[in-house]
């Protein structure tokens, strides 16, 4: 990697993949990064970002986490200040619905989630208003966290897990759920039951 150029014999490439490809050299060849920790970033992204990606976008991700944990630069770097916690959105009462996560599209590297699977798209309601907390989807990267409001959601069992006919009419289930993943339910869609649904974890016929 460091003893040539960037091969062009094949493909014109842009100027940042040109500036990616140049930094990547920069940092290796001053000792702040190795080949195999570029590999090990790469190899960490996020299954569909691991496919969606080009070549050089993932070198990109890889050398951005790589720089965080060493401490080249900080997370402000990347992101702007977050906003502190504003008044609740919801009260007590209010009819939510859960946001899904849409990696490939928001995201350039593997997200700790704070809301399972299960709930993308359901619809609950708000049981408790619990107060504000520090955003632990941040605080698990050692970045600067803000507080966010913090709602106890509650969701009816049997359309979380239709297939579960035995439980009991009217069993409920309570999940504390961060403000920026609840929707009003007319603002967020549906959301189907994939072919493995992680609320039943068998494959569906």
């Amino acid at each position: 990697l460091l003893d040539g150029g960037l091969d062009v014999s094949e493909r014109e490439y842009s100027y940042w993949e040109r500036s990616t490809h140049a930094l990547v050299v920069c940092l290796i060849g001053k000792g702040h990064m190795s080949v195999d920790q570029l590999r090990r970033g790469i190899e960490a992204l996020h299954p569909e970002h691991y496919a969606a990606f080009s070549y050089y976008e993932k070198w990109a991700a890889a050398t951005a986490d790589v720089a965080l944990a060493s401490g080249l630069f900080d997370a402000a770097a990347l992101w702007p200040p977050a906003e502190a916690a504003s008044e609740p959105l919801f009260a007590v009462g209010d009819a939510v619905a859960v946001r899904e996560e849409h990696l490939a599209a928001s995201r350039w590297r593997k997200p700790h989630l704070r809301v399972p699977g299960y709930l993308f798209g359901a619809r609950g309601v708000v049981e408790r208003v619990c107060g504000a907390f520090p955003d632990p989807e941040a605080l698990a990267f050692g970045e600067p966290a803000t507080s966010q409001n913090l709602y106890r959601v509650r969701f009816d069992r049997a359309a979380l897990w239709p297939e579960g006919g035995s439980a009991r009419t009217g069993d409920t289930v309570d999940v504390e759920v961060y403000e920026s993943w609840l929707a009003r339910p007319e603002d967020v869609a549906a959301a189907p039951v994939p072919a493995f649904s992680p609320r039943s974890g068998e494959v569906a016929a």
